[in-house]
């Protein structure tokens, strides 16, 4: 006789956390104010038969100006554009990284009341993409964050623990793993290695699968990280477990469009692109390098 314990236990087995399946990986097609659905991008999701996840940015949901508070009527229409229909489902990402997620994440100081106002915001802007999308799978961009400096694993561990009802909101955990240049190499690793432990571990404890966001690219100044490393670093975060538990899947988020408006900015790029003649090819080509990489862990 099979009790109510084995028979959840083999509904997560068979369908997994919250409906998605294991070792998945999505790709985000740049759109925002200032690139809008690339064409090279859309051909490189139909080429390779990609599934995509969706990013509502903090200014298509947040009021835009200094109280940047959550606007159910500026994600109302911009909802309308990202999913056009109520039934549609997928993957959907809400980023907020204004000063309000910093008082979330712990780096800045806030009092208890202040704390919880920000937590019970954040929480009314994934219900209400519940609500407007109820078949997309809601999460919020980089959460559980990094914080290490001045922190303990211990402290910052119990700083992301703070945020447990709205990890219970999530349909996913959704860290972001972004690679940095760093000269303290071991310690890094370590840091990186900690974030996937605690992620998968938060996963665990809300019962939610952990989707975590990569890029080709280093956060620290957007320049190409070069492939050999890439594959190392995927290697390593696709290989940390935690309780027999390992990386639901992962995000890859691009920006390739808006890194080559910007490139006079950043003497990299401009380095990068130097000697390239044409800009849809050369993007596209060198998308295609690293999803053979990432194809190594996730499909």
């Amino acid at each position: 006789m099979i009790n109510k314990l084995q028979t959840l236990i083999l509904a997560i087995l068979i369908f997994g956390y919250s409906g998605l399946k294991s070792q998945n990986l999505y790709f985000i097609v740049e759109k925002n104010n200032l690139v809008k659905n690339s064409p090279v991008q859309k051909k490189f999701v139909k080429d390779n038969n990609l599934k995509q996840a969706v990013v509502l940015y903090q200014d298509d949901f947040v009021t835009h100006n200094l109280n940047q508070d959550f606007s159910p009527k500026i994600m109302d229409e911009v909802m309308g554009d990202r999913f056009p229909t109520k039934s549609m489902s997928g993957i959907g990402l809400l980023d907020w990284e204004g000063k309000k997620a910093q008082i979330l994440y712990g780096t800045t100081n806030a009092s208890e009341k202040e704390f919880n106002t920000v937590l019970k915001e954040f929480i009314s802007a994934i219900r209400y993409a519940k609500e407007l999308r109820p078949n997309v799978k809601w999460s919020f961009y980089g959460f559980p964050v990094r914080v290490l400096k001045d922190n303990t694993y211990v402290q910052w561990q119990r700083k992301v623990e703070r945020l447990e009802p709205l990890f219970r909101e999530m349909d996913y955990i959704c860290p972001n793993f972004y690679q940095f240049l760093r000269n303290d190499k071991d310690k890094y690793e370590e840091d990186v290695r900690q974030h996937v432990l605690l992620s998968i571990k938060i996963g665990q404890m809300v019962n939610k699968p952990v989707l975590g966001l990569v890029w080709h690219r280093y956060q620290t100044n957007s320049e190409l990280v070069p492939p050999n490393e890439f594959a190392s670093y995927v290697d390593k975060i696709s290989s940390y477990s935690y309780q027999n538990k390992k990386l639901d899947g992962v995000i890859w988020w691009n920006s390739e469009g808006f890194n080559y408006i910007r490139k006079a900015r950043y003497p990299k790029i401009a380095a990068e692109y130097k000697a390239v003649s044409n800009t849809d090819n050369y993007q596209y080509n060198n998308l295609k390098s690293y999803l053979g990489l990432l194809k190594r862990y996730y499909k």
